[in-house]
């Protein structure tokens, strides 16, 4: 493949002027709109034989149900308060329904610039479909607000995305619904690797995250 990664590769991303950081995201909007054009059934993640992980979305919001003592054992012992994990759960049960009727989207899964392969200073692939699922088009927003957020500005992806009018309240509510069931994976994942230092990052997204409702 031509090019090379806005991340890890021979451009520095973050050196870059921020127009022309914008303008690559700008881009990588636009083709996320494509990505999502392709429409799919079943939800999450998608096997070798092209089929969805679940047929409907209710067993992912079912599976922090039946998990929720060990959740709040994982989550207190990282910083997370009880009430606020039972606000979480509670957040997730409430917005099922909504989630569930939801049409699902082909998404990337991991769509962040270290997946962006650029030459002269246009968008030439994306790399690294090893995470790619059936899900609404908020899962890509989410997992880049959650990872990239912070130093690279979700809106500049959106600025790019074809369909303005997915950009709905309800677009910010399930983007957020979204990042907590990250933030409790991620936790997962990290305390399983013992690694504390992204313990704590996550535990702190988690309880950011969650403000977002009240």
């Amino acid at each position: 493949m031509l090019g090379t990664a806005l991340e890890r590769g021979d451009v520095d991303f973050q050196s870059l002027p921020e127009e022309k950081r914008k303008q690559y995201i700008n881009q990588a909007g636009e083709i996320l709109s494509q990505i999502h054009s392709i429409t799919r059934s079943g939800f999450g993640w998608i096997n070798a034989e092209g089929e969805s992980e679940f047929s409907t979305a209710y067993p992912i919001f079912d599976h922090f149900r039946q998990n929720r003592e060990d959740i709040f054992a994982l989550l207190t012992k990282h910083g997370v308060k009880n009430g606020s994990v039972t606000k979480a759960l509670h957040i997730l049960e409430s917005y099922k329904q909504i989630y569930a009727k939801k049409s699902p989207v082909l998404n990337h899964g991991d769509f962040g610039h270290k997946h962006i392969m650029v030459e002269n200073k246009k968008i030439k692939g994306i790399l690294d479909w090893g995470s790619i699922r059936s899900d609404i088009p908020e899962y890509d927003f989410a997992n880049w607000e959650y990872w990239y957020g912070t130093c690279i500005p979700t809106i500049w992806l959106k600025e790019g995305y074809q369909n303005k009018a997915l950009f709905t309240k309800e677009f910010d509510e399930l983007t957020h619904v979204i990042m907590l069931i990250k933030g409790i994976e991620t936790i997962y994942w990290y305390s399983k690797e013992g690694y504390n230092e992204m313990i704590e990052r996550c535990s702190a997204k988690f309880n950011t995250t969650l403000s977002y409702f009240e």
